[in-house]
């Protein structure tokens, strides 16, 4: 397969880089099975960009991060940072929380709302001391992470996503926010492996 071919070549790689056709249906699943295998079990941070992007038309658009504040690691949030510091944009993080409950009074969803921004807030602020000249614009958004993302990705030049996987299990967890958004999203993707396996 493509895919175990470039994992193999990417032994001593720092970046994966892929393209993907934006086609419908089956045909579109058949395409992106390439960049979801590699993304979904490479050691190395890999990059599917879309073959209709025109880069140059987004050049002083975002970098947009998706943050998971009950996992420590950082990394995706490192790989944004340093991604927009080199370009000098904005980055926008992104925390998406919980799912719509009629059960959920006004004054709940107001407290669960603060308390995800307070997590991103804490997450996001040791990489905003180590690079304070990136701008950075903090969201949290109740519901899917995954259409959180893929709604804001339209006015953002990459889209940057963790991929936590046990070391038992490669390839993408099901339900996984990166395979989603590795999918439907009409921008760059760059997926960061957050646990390596031995």
């Amino acid at each position: 397969k493509a895919a175990s071919v470039l994992l193999e070549a990417s032994e001593h790689a720092e970046l994966i880089v892929l393209g993907k056709r934006t086609l419908g249906g089956l045909t579109r699943v058949l395409v992106h099975s390439t960049s979801i295998a590699a993304a979904g079990r490479s050691d190395v941070p890999v990059v599917v960009v879309p073959d209709a992007w025109d880069q140059a038309a987004h050049d002083e658009d975002s970098i947009l991060v998706g943050v998971d504040v009950t996992r420590p690691d950082g990394l995706a949030l490192q790989a944004a940072f340093l991604r927009a510091h080199q370009l000098a944009v904005p980055l926008t993080a992104v925390y998406a929380w919980g799912g719509g409950s009629s059960d959920v009074t006004a004054k709940e969803h107001d407290q669960r709302s603060h308390e995800a921004l307070s997590a991103l807030e804490r997450a996001v602020e040791p990489w905003s001391r180590r690079y304070p000249g990136v701008d950075v614009d903090i969201l949290q958004r109740q519901g899917s992470p995954a259409l959180a993302l893929l709604g804001l990705c339209v006015g953002a030049q990459a889209v940057v996503v963790g991929r936590h996987a046990p070391d038992a299990e490669p390839g993408f967890l099901f339900g996984s926010v990166a395979k989603a958004v590795l999918h439907y999203a009409d921008c760059p993707v760059v997926v960061i492996p957050t646990e390596r396996r031995s």
